[in-house]
This record gives C-alpha cells, structure tokens and sequence, in this order.
C-alpha cells in the first residue's frame, strides 16, 4: 500500500500570531473610544444646551399643534422639570400619554428662573395642577423669559413673545 498524501500537523499553523491579535485589539479600542465620544454627554454645559434645544422644540411643536387642532395647551415649570397640559372639558390635564409631549425631568441638575409677564415666579410653590404658561390655538404665548443655569454657570434664557416667538440667548459667563 503506497501513500498519496500525508499532512504534517507539526508544521501547520493553529492560532492567530500576536501581532494579529494587537491589530485587532487596536481597531477594537479605536471604535470603542469613538462610540464613547459620540454616547458621552459632554460635560453639564453640553447637557444644558441639549435641554435647551429640546424645550425650544417642543415648544414649538405645541404652537403647532394648538394651531392645527384649535385645542389649547399650557405648560408648568418644577425645579426639576417640566409637563405640558390640554385643556380638555374645562380643566387642565397633564399630556401623560403624548410621547412628544409627555412630562420631563432634566438629566442633571439645572437652575431654573422663570418670568411670566414680568413677574417672578417661584417654581418651589407652585400648583402642579395648572400650567404657568399657555399656549393658544391662535398662536399666542404667554410672555415669559426663562434662565436655564447648570452647575458648571453656563446659562442660556430662552424668551417667549406674546406673538408666539421664541429665542434663545446664552448669556455670558
């Protein structure tokens, strides 16, 4: 009986070398530090400012949507967040369903100063019941000027004209 062929199990390679696998190591960190910048928060300022953006938005969209469903709607300030309301048979009720809309909390500690037609409001004693700004199936807002402030002094006031308007300014530190 003659043999045809015959593997040598001594001289095949079994494995990864080492340099392979730092190689891969290294791709893997690369896209795990990049994943992380792009997950991570950014600091109190950057946080700040995401909230802004998300409150100017959801404004926004309420005037909107007051607008195009002849319904009112109000919004209420805490010190740790807000909620936004319907008027519906008379009274208010809290959007709880409206994933849009629904009620916040901040992700991280700000400090909130409200103005309602010039006059301080103390967010502390407040009626949760009733919303301290409305918005107007004409497209009005009540004039308001909020300071949003984060534990690094960073603090953006986003003002609210009776016209509906809305800006933003960040203030300087």
């Amino acid at each position: 009986m003659e043999c045809l062929f015959l593997t040598e199990r001594a001289n095949q390679k079994n494995g990864f070398t080492l340099l392979e696998l730092l190689v891969v190591l290294v791709i893997i960190g690369i896209i795990l530090s990049f994943a992380t910048l792009s997950i991570s928060s950014g600091g109190p300022s950057a946080v700040l400012e995401r909230e802004t953006q998300r409150l100017i938005s959801l404004l926004t969209l309420a005037s909107q949507e007051a607008i195009l469903q002849g319904t009112e709607f109000g919004l209420s300030f805490t010190e740790h967040g807000y909620q936004f309301f319907t008027l519906q048979d008379q009274r208010w009720q809290v959007l709880k369903q409206d994933d849009l809309l629904r009620p916040r909390v901040f992700a991280t500690d700000l400090r909130l100063a409200l103005e309602v037609e010039g006059e301080t409001v103390v967010l502390d004693a407040i009626d949760k019941d009733t919303p301290q700004l409305l918005v107007l199936s004409g497209g009005e807002l009540t004039p308001f000027t909020l300071t949003l402030t984060s534990v690094d002094s960073v603090s953006y006031r986003l003002t609210g004209e009776v016209t509906g308007a809305l800006a933003v300014y960040r203030d300087a530190d």
